[in-house]
């Protein structure tokens, strides 16, 4: 079997410039299936690496990202089961984490040790 993993990163999506953010989408979808077509044969996936909005507090951002693009995967067969997503720097929630350092801190030191507890640690958000 072959496979093919399709790479974006550092969207900084903002809802409230949603013009250029849905242009960029509309013209990535259109390439998502021409690469599609020229990649006949192969299981395609994508990687969407950092920085999926501009600030990690705004949970809007992540809604209306996600509203704007799932769909459009789902259309070019891109369901989430073909889709990686590593978080950025500006994918987190400073504040909170700010606020709550310490225990972050000693939560993150103990699940290291063990990848599994860690793994279920760093996916503890709902945004993605």
């Amino acid at each position: 079997m072959k496979y093919a993993i399709i790479h974006l990163a550092d969207i900084h999506y903002r809802k409230e410039e949603p013009e250029g953010a849905l242009r960029v989408i509309k013209a990535l979808i259109q390439d998502l299936k021409e690469q599609k077509e020229t990649l006949l044969g192969y299981d395609l996936y994508i990687a969407i690496t950092g920085d999926i909005v501009f600030a990690g507090t705004d949970n809007e951002a992540y809604s209306s990202f996600n509203r704007e693009f799932s769909q459009k995967l789902n259309d070019v067969g891109l369901t989430k089961d073909r889709r990686m997503i590593v978080r950025g720097n500006h994918d987190l929630d400073r504040v909170s984490i700010e606020q709550d350092f310490e225990s972050y801190q000693t939560t993150i030191s103990e699940k290291i040790k063990n990848e599994r507890k860690f793994n279920n640690f760093a996916s503890c958000t709902n945004k993605f």
